[in-house]
């Protein structure tokens, strides 16, 4: 299954990867996005629809202490997914990772909020925004 899927304004379809470490986000073809439907553990799903833009960032860190031949993959936290309409970003964050006792949020867990663009992701702009309605 894939992680999300688009649907473009002339109706066609595009599909993202099968992993948030393989989104294929920079693949959408250059047109015009009417709805975003990003997928969630395969059973609930997140749809945007209607919005100017529409943004993806996952954060992530990498351990590169670890010992020498160590697997350094990112270690991921969260996804955003984002639709921005009148210079206000929508955001969504589903956390990867939690449940260690001390985490405020679970895996899973899904927050939103609303703010103006240029601070979407910790006060500061993302780069990856895609075409939507105009």
């Amino acid at each position: 299954m894939p992680i999300f899927k688009v649907i473009f304004t002339d109706n066609t379809i595009y599909e993202g990867g099968d992993s948030v470490y393989n989104s294929l986000w920079n693949e959408i073809p250059d047109k015009d996005i009417s709805c975003l439907e990003y997928f969630i553990d395969g059973q609930d799903s997140i749809v945007l629809r209607g919005y100017e833009k529409y943004g993806q960032l996952v954060e992530a860190t990498k351990n590169v202490y670890g010992p020498k031949g160590t697997d350094l993959k990112p270690k991921l936290h969260n996804i955003y997914v984002m639709g921005l309409k009148n210079n206000m970003v929508k955001s969504y964050r589903i956390a990867l990772i939690g449940d260690s006792g001390n985490d405020k949020y679970h895996k899973g867990d899904i927050t939103q909020r609303l703010v103006p663009l240029g601070k979407e992701f910790r006060g500061r702009p993302i780069s990856s925004w895609k075409k939507g309605i105009k």
